[in-house]
């Protein structure tokens, strides 16, 4: 098992790397290539992802509680059943991810592209939207209707 933990490593490269369960709590990866990587169970709470490139990365059951990610690329992964709590998702793209059963309780969103994602059985209590590609009026609502917060743009 690969244990990274407080590590600072920008432009790290893990592309197609298996991280499965992997110990990586509060690690920098500030533009790391995470690209098609194996994060399934990995432990990435208060992680600095911040415009890393995790494209069709498998992050199910993935704790990122509290983490940053902020500008990041996430088209295509998968998602599901991960712990995002409290994560800084602003401006990330998940353009066709997988967040069903993911928790995103508290999460800042703003900004995020959530165009064709999978959004089934997510929880959304208290997590905040603003200019979101993706959201259409009904998935607005449903959102909403989930605990969404959605702040009126300036």
């Amino acid at each position: 098992m690969i244990q990274l933990k407080e590590s600072i490593a920008p432009n790290a490269t893990f592309k197609v790397y298996n991280l499965h369960k992997a110990q990586l709590e509060q690690v920098s990866l500030i533009n790391g290539d995470l690209i098609q990587a194996n994060l399934v169970g990995a432990k990435l709470n208060r992680a600095v992802l911040i415009r890393a490139e995790m494209t069709v990365a498998d992050l199910r059951e993935a704790d990122l509680r509290g983490a940053n990610l902020e500008g990041a690329n996430l088209i295509g992964a998968n998602l599901q059943g991960a712990n995002l709590e409290m994560a800084n998702l602003i401006g990330v793209k998940l353009i066709g991810a997988n967040l069903s059963e993911a928790n995103l309780t508290g999460a800042d969103l703003r900004g995020a592209d959530l165009s064709a994602t999978n959004l089934n059985a997510t929880k959304f209590r208290n997590a905040r939207f603003r200019i979101n590609r993706g959201i259409t009026s009904a998935i607005k609502l449903d959102l909403e209707q989930r605990g969404a917060i959605f702040e009126v743009p300036n």
